[in-house]
């Protein structure tokens, strides 16, 4: 049947025994896996959160949106600052990898936030990112602004280093 229309038989390599080792294993020991990887992702994640308790009780974040808002404000002759969240994800593992940033003024209805700039602080030397600083005019209240930043690592090992 296969033959009668003209196309060919692909040719399947056989099963290596290193692969039939590596798949019994993984067979045989799922649930340890799993407990394993979901162990790590939990340190990772705890790592994260006190590197960024840190940051906060040291004041050494690269970006304060409340003082952005505040300059940008207080320019225009107005006073005050405004209620703005933040939400960034990183999708990709690298090298190559963008981060995907949410803005949203929460303020009241009347409340528009204009001209902030959210620039980004990184090693120049391990990282490309692209742009390198966002320019936002304007922020109604309780709408989602979205921005997409590509980075790219230009280490060769690929490791941050201190």
């Amino acid at each position: 049947d296969h033959q009668r229309r003209g196309g060919r038989k692909l040719t399947i390599p056989k099963k290596g025994q290193q692969y039939v080792l590596q798949a019994i294993r993984e067979r045989d020991e799922a649930e340890q896996i799993y407990a394993k990887s979901m162990s790590d992702l939990s340190v990772m994640r705890l790592s994260v959160a006190k590197a960024y308790a840190e940051m906060l009780q040291a004041g050494s974040l690269p970006v304060s949106i409340g003082d952005a808002v505040s300059s940008s404000s207080s320019e225009q002759g107005q006073s005050g600052s405004h209620d703005i969240r933040l939400h960034g994800e990183v999708r990709g593992f690298g090298p190559q990898f963008r981060l995907h940033l949410q803005v949203t003024n929460m303020a009241g209805s009347k409340e528009l936030c204009t001209h902030l700039y959210l620039g980004f602080h990184y090693n120049d030397r391990l990282y490309a990112v692209t742009p390198t600083h966002l320019h936002i005019p304007m922020l109604v209240p309780g709408i989602d602004y979205r921005y997409a930043v590509s980075v790219e690592c230009s280490s060769g090992s690929g490791q941050a280093q201190n």
